[in-house]
């Protein structure tokens, strides 16, 4: 996709006529034609395509098209200016938004030189006299037309991405002639575009925006597991290669790792279109990635385009947005001395933030073979804001190939007092020949000494390490590697990265970014983490809580410099109490700093997402006028505000986080206001089957069951009257079963006191159906009720409602499921009525049930029958596993709705058990090699994919008895 717009303005719509409506002809001329009944024909309007569309990219030309009796086609009509005859396309509405809105796309090889013709067509669906409008009305004589623009630029073609009025912020490289194309990225954001972010020379640059690429989407190639090949173009203007027979091209770039993808950099060359969605595009070559310094890129040989009035270089990104591609100085022409830094005096004695008149000469050197320079003059630049240019000219004489020479005079700057130390200052000397043939060398030179991020720590197995600052979520800048144990068994190296670049981030004031350190262990054995510093002039600073020891799939987190940790410590309400209903204020509202100090003064603005705040204030409050210290205390200026809704009345708090600055960091403090309230809920169930069932206190098939709750009243107030409840049954419930309509359940004559329960004086009554099963759900929707306040609560009642029983076997070891598994399989428990079995399996963490795979053997002399799940879908087998499916009289049901626990149901005659025991075993997550991540009893379960074998004989199931 090229990075264009289009926009729709009524106003800038041409307004087409209607041309007519005519019936369909059959061509059967004997017999007359029905007469015309349709009344009008689609209105059409079309949107002006702007002229100097650049050559060789498709346009988009946007209609909007409206019929009362509904629109058949609209179709574009297109042709080069000059040529004979149009071509078309129907146009369509899938992607405008709009109804009537209509779009199509005239293709990037009619829009050439000099300008296109078009039009639009439009047919209502009035049958058979249609409806038919053009736009314009007088085409296609007169068709509409939009000019081209194809601005060739000679050689030698020199581009600095220089803007006339100095500035580089929202500056668009389209306005040089460039065009920008992006690919399969999901925004247009992340594409080449201008950069002012220290260029190489003057104001600005262009550079591949860096990003975020896992997160939100997988790492793509070259080496990222995600499939979608993500690619950006910078493309030149076109260039005449027809005067010159010796051409080529070399740049200056730098590159910025951000982000954990890979990314291959390429050079491309067209000389038919410039979009590279024609495919005309021919590699020139494979370009290695720059360091974060400015260099320069090697000389590319373009000699064999030579000849071609039309030729279009391009600088070819792919990967997913994860570093920062940085060029300036972009040189076309024939081949010319590679002039680069030869030497460069040192930084005199002493040179710090704050000094002037610094000196330095530079020596060049002409490393090409083949061409010598002749004399140049030179100026020296920087895109440091903080350094000044006090004597920037100076000349140098001939270089022959080989040569060295030095600039006539010295260069002299100033550097601000507010530059950050133990920084690199970056120049460059730009140079030129007076026939426009200009050079550029880098100049970078080091004040103080360079800054390390060092990372000390122990792995025998995968541990992923990545250092940025920023949110981590979502870093302004961070690198990553994966270490694994050195093969040789000697002690690992600390990961050091040269963070110099980041200067005026650095400690010992945390900026306006804070550093992180994101540890994650993805081996299946622990490893730890030692230590996290960062060494700026020779002094480390060091996060604090470590060492650390991480689990296998464990993940640390480390803020350097550390951060305050602020708390809610004391506060009043007024009026007190909160109530629902009520707007209250929280007067003398207390912070404490349990971390380290703020950097400066800290404000507040008080935020909830409880949807029960109905309003809130959101003017900032300030704490003082000074920073907060370490274990200090400090007290609100003014009172915050806030409303509670009148439907809060379930005595629960309402969520609150105050959003405080100290100037550098957003500090979210969480707290909660309390809403005392009365709040019944349900304490017990009583089920009697006395009178239409067998009296054990449980609902089973076929029975008439009376049933009487029990309510708590778990508030902090009385009720506001005496209680009841109405019950209905829920629409999700599973077990057939009738409510007899029932009046409201009464709770006693007078309210309910804060702490009581009480059973009703009545019942409802439920008629199980004969056909439910044990384990099947009754669910109800009860409603209490106590002057003019209701609460709605759910009930579920279990067919047959037996017990379930713990499983005969020791609780499996947390932390031994292996390759990533989710499921860390705990316990078991079961229940059977006779007919059914029910078996539970407990993990010790919480599972995602749309992914959870799991396996249930049980084992029924002599037959092994299985029960494979994936996201709660089962399939019924014999066997160990692999084996032939089988046919259930009772659909199996799975159950994954209560992690992490996961429930399986089957029938008893299925498996053929006969008597009140079986064996039962399981086995959870897909891993490779061992195919269960996880089994319980531990190695009851024993596989070798690579050998082909399976053992589930059944010796060290859990037996089962009911």
């Amino acid at each position: 996709m090229v990075g264009r717009n289009w926009w729709l303005g009524i106003a800038a719509f041409l307004i087409a006529a209607t041309v007519g409506c005519a019936p369909a002809d059959d061509d059967d001329d004997s017999t007359p034609e029905p007469a015309c009944e349709n009344d009008s024909a689609p209105e059409v309007l079309v949107q002006p395509v702007e002229d100097g569309q650049p050559v060789g990219f498709e346009v988009q030309v946007a209609a909007q098209v409206s019929d009362p009796d509904g629109i058949s086609t609209v179709s574009l009509y297109y042709r080069t200016e000059g040529a004979q005859g149009f071509a078309f396309t129907f146009m369509s509405n899938d992607e405008s938004g709009a109804e009537d809105i209509y779009l199509g796309t005239i293709p990037a090889s009619v829009v050439q030189d000099p300008g296109v013709d078009y039009y639009v067509r439009a047919t209502d669906r009035v049958v058979p006299c249609t409806g038919e409008t053009l736009a314009p009305e007088d085409a296609p004589e007169l068709p509409a037309r939009f000019e081209t623009r194809l601005d060739v630029e000679l050689l030698p073609f020199y581009a600095d991405f220089e803007f006339d009025d100095g500035l580089c912020i929202d500056a668009n490289l389209e306005d040089q002639g460039w065009a920008v194309a992006f690919e399969s990225f999901p925004q247009g954001i992340h594409n080449w575009r201008t950069d002012d972010r220290n260029p190489l020379s003057g104001a600005c640059s262009a550079s591949h925006s860096e990003g975020i690429p896992g997160g939100f989407w997988e790492c793509p190639p070259p080496d990222g597991e995600g499939t979608i090949v993500r690619k950006n173009w910078l493309i030149s203007p076109p260039l005449d290669f027809t005067a010159k027979q010796q051409i080529a091209v070399r740049w200056f770039e730098r590159h910025l790792d951000s982000g954990i993808c890979a990314e291959a950099h390429r050079l491309f060359v067209s000389t038919t279109f410039p979009d590279p969605a024609l495919g005309e595009y021919t590699q020139v070559a494979e370009l290695e990635l720059p360091q974060s310094a400015w260099q320069s890129s090697a000389w590319h040989d373009l000699s064999e385009f030579a000849g071609n009035e039309k030729v279009y270089v391009a600088l070819y990104y792919e990967g997913g947005s994860a570093g920062r591609w940085q060029v300036d100085d972009f040189y076309v022409g024939e081949p010319l001395a590679d002039l680069e830094l030869s030497e460069v005096s040192a930084l005199p004695q002493g040179t710090v933030p704050g000094s002037t008149g610094v000196e330095i000469d530079v020596t060049l050197v002409n490393t090409s073979e083949n061409y010598s320079a002749p004399p140049l003059s030179a100026i020296l630049t920087t895109a440091d804001s903080q350094l000044s240019i006090v004597s920037s000219e100076a000349s140098y004489g001939e270089m022959a190939p080989g040569a060295t020479a030095q600039g006539s005079a010295p260069f002299v700057f100033d550097v601000s007092a507010t530059h950050p130390d133990h920084s690199y200052l970056d120049f460059a000397v730009q140079l030129s020949d007076g026939e426009g043939h200009q050079w550029a060398v880098p100049v970078r030179l080091l004040m103080g000494q360079e800054s390390i991020a060092r990372v000390s720590y122990s792995a025998s197995e995968e541990l992923h390490l990545e250092l940025g600052h920023g949110p981590p979520v979502a870093p302004d800048f961070s690198v990553a590697i994966e270490s694994a144990a050195p093969v040789d068994g000697s002690a690992q190296a600390p990961w050091e990265v040269n963070v110099t670049d980041e200067a005026q981030l650095l400690p010992p004031g945390p900026g306006p970014r804070r550093w992180f350190l994101r540890a994650r262990n993805e081996g299946a054995v622990s490893a730890e983490l030692i230590s996290f510093e960062l060494l700026v002039g020779g002094v480390a600073a060091a996060a604090e809580g470590l060492p650390v020891s991480l689990a296998a799939g464990a993940e640390a987190l480390l803020l350097l410099p550390p951060p305050p940790v602020l708390e809610v410590a004391a506060f009043s309400v007024s009026p007190d109490p909160v109530a629902p209903g009520g707007s209250h204020s929280l007067d003398a509202l207390e912070l404490r700093n349990d971390g380290a100090a703020t950097v400066g003064p800290v404000s507040c603005v008080l935020g909830s997402s409880d949807p029960d705040v109905v309003s809130i204030s959101t003017t900032p409050v300030s704490f003082g006028g000074t920073a907060l210290a370490g274990g200090a205390s400090a007290v609100a200026d003014s009172s915050f505000s806030l409303e509670i809704a009148a439907s809060h009345t379930d005595n629960s708090p309402v969520e609150l986080v105050l959003l405080c600055s100290d100037g550098a960091d957003t500090l979210p403090v969480s707290f909660a206001v309390e809403v005392p309230y009365a709040h019944p809920r349900l304490e017990a169930v009583r089920l009697d089957d006395d009178a239409g069932g067998d009296d054990d206190g449980l609902a089973e098939p076929g029975e008439l069951v009376e049933v009487f709750l029990t309510a708590r009243n778990e508030g902090a107030f009385d009720t506001s009257g005496p209680l009841t409840a109405q019950v209905q049954a829920a629409l999700t419930s599973v077990a057939p079963f009738t409510l007899s309509a029932s009046a409201p359940l009464e709770f006693g004559t007078v309210p309910l006191e804060a702490g009581a329960t009480m059973e009703s004086s009545n019942s409802f009554q439920i008629a199980v159906d004969s056909s439910a099963l044990m384990g099947d759900a009754m669910l109800f929707d009860v409603v209490w009720t106590a002057g003019t306040d209701t609460w709605t609560e759910q009930l579920l009642i279990d067919v047959t409602g037996l017990p379930w029983l713990p499983c005969p076997a020791l609780e499996d070891p947390q932390g031994d499921v292996v390759g990533g598994g989710e499921f860390d399989i705990r316990s078991c428990s079961y229940r059977s009525d006779g007919t059914m079995l029910e078996v539970q399996v407990e993990s010790w963490v919480p599972y995602t049930a749309a992914t959870l795979f799991l396996d249930v053997f049980f084992y029924e002399v002599p037959g092994l029958f299985s029960v494979e799940t994936v996201g709660g879908v089962p399939d019924f087998e014999d066997g160990c596993v692999f084996g032939d499916d089988l046919v259930e009289s009772v659909p199996i049901a799975v159950d994954l709705s209560d992690s992490p626990t996961a429930t399986v149901r089957v029938a008893l005659t299925d498996m053929n058990i006969l008597g009140n025991n079986t064996q039962v075993a399981f086995g959870a997550g897909s891993c490779p090699g061992v195919y269960f991540c996880d089994t319980y009893p531990a190695q009851v379960l024993s596989f070798d994919l690579e050998q082909g074998s399976y053992n589930c004989d059944g010796s060290g199931f859990i037996p089962l008895n009911w």
